[in-house]
């Protein structure tokens, strides 16, 4: 079927036609504005039957009304209205001319073709269209089965990395290398601090006193005077790598900072679905 006028199809499925198309097409003598303010009238709802829209004429690109006409004709922007199918069918029927006749069968023939597209292939009477429709079935069964063994894949793949991002924050134990234990403790504790770094490692290291009856900065100042540690030793550094304690006190700063944790977990899912 040759294309009379062009007939787009939106995100929901709908036929549409352009007014100004219309307008043009059905060959109409008339200002285009005042024409199809004419047609609005046989009993036309906007919104429902058809949107009005305004596009920059030097661009074409669409352009949000400022609820004043003349203002933007001004600018140089010009009106349109997106009909449905059936709004510009009845149009076309209205004109009682012979090209408004030909345009409302081609209308006509637009939603034959659409319905027959929805038409399951062994319902279809004619032979050839019958086939037709199965082959394109077939194309579409195939290409529905590939996307879906696409997205298995994408979702296993980023499960397993989800499940191993946790796992470097979350699954931590005891024979993991103190590097990385330190490493994560310091991400735990700075989590959405800002610039409050200093007093949330004075909670953690005040909660490992108390869980452990340890006085670290009594300890840590001791062990410098005596000449056991150097001067520029601080407490993270006295805890793990002097009375090797990481691993105890990277179970401080997990408790003390729970919502942290688990808001960090968050992030780091949402990240990883980002990503992909």
């Amino acid at each position: 079927m040759k294309e009379l006028i062009k007939v787009e199809t939106n995100e929901q499925g709908q036929k549409l036609v352009s007014g100004r198309e219309l307008h043009e097409v059905l060959e109409i003598g008339r200002d285009f504005t005042t024409w199809m303010k004419k047609m609005i009238e046989y009993g036309f709802q906007e919104n429902v039957d058809f949107t009005t829209i305004w596009n920059d004429t030097k661009t074409g690109v669409v352009v949000e009304y400022n609820g004043n006409s003349n203002s933007m004709v001004k600018r140089g922007y010009s009106v349109d209205y997106i009909l449905t199918l059936e709004m510009a069918k009845h149009i076309a029927m209205v004109q009682r001319t012979e090209i408004g006749m030909q345009v409302r069968k081609y209308f006509i023939e637009c939603e034959k073709q659409l319905l027959q597209q929805a038409t399951p292939s062994y319902l279809i009477e004619d032979s050839i269209k019958r086939a037709e429709r199965w082959i394109e079935e077939e194309r579409q069964r195939r290409l529905l089965l590939e996307t879906n063994e696409e997205l298995t894949h994408k979702n296993q793949k980023q499960a397993e990395e989800i499940k191993h991002k946790n796992e470097v924050i979350l699954g931590l134990t005891k024979d993991t290398p103190r590097p990385e234990l330190r490493k994560r403790i310091n991400q735990i504790i700075r989590y959405g601090a800002r610039s409050g770094y200093p007093q949330r490692y004075n909670l953690a290291y005040r909660e490992f006193d108390l869980t452990y009856k340890k006085n670290v900065s009594t300890r840590l100042s001791n062990a410098i005077e005596k000449g056991c540690v150097k001067s520029s030793t601080n407490r993270m550094e006295y805890i793990c790598e002097h009375m090797g304690m990481t691993w105890e006190f990277y179970q401080v700063v997990v408790r003390v900072f729970e919502g942290d944790l688990r808001q960090l977990s968050l992030d780091i899912l949402e990240f990883t679905l980002r990503e992909d």
